[in-house]
């Protein structure tokens, strides 16, 4: 919610000031569809407690909950896809996104909001990219194209 309130507040100034701005939004639906292994760099990256990801890696890989029908037991394998709705996936997301990002020098890039520059808002599996022109925009899709395919 903050965010929306975020992006509200600046297309609002940028109309009051008659200042550009660029605003993409991009959404990861089946981000953890593919390989978790950098999902894992990630959380070790953030220095996330090695007790914790390894329950993580575990929780990734070879997945699987039973299902008892009348007397009968089912072991049914949890696919990637299944797993995509978990409460973790944004953090995850979030995780892995910044652990590629650190090569990329987005510091610089963005909108100036109280001295600092914003260039994306994150929620769940959406990214908001803020940028003040479509050239710096292009430049950033590019770039978060080449990040997500790091973390990915």
């Amino acid at each position: 919610m903050d965010n929306i309130r975020a992006l509200s507040q600046l297309t609002e100034k940028n109309r009051k000031y008659r200042l550009p701005s660029a605003l993409l939004y991009v959404n990861y639906k089946k981000v953890f569809d593919s390989e978790e292994i950098n999902v894992l760099n990630a959380v070790v990256q953030a220095r996330v407690d090695p007790a914790f990801t390894h329950l993580l890696e575990q929780c990734l890989s070879n997945t699987s909950t039973f299902i008892q029908l009348f007397e009968r037991t089912l072991k049914v394998l949890v696919g990637k896809s299944e797993r995509q709705g978990d409460t973790i996936s944004p953090k995850l997301l979030t995780a892995a996104l910044l652990y590629a990002k650190l090569n990329h020098h987005w510091e610089e890039k963005g909108y100036p909001v109280n001295g600092k520059k914003v260039n994306n808002l994150r929620c769940a599996v959406e990214i908001v990219l803020v940028s003040s022109s479509t050239a710096e925009m292009k430049k950033t899709v590019n770039e978060l194209n080449a990040i997500s395919r790091q973390a990915a």
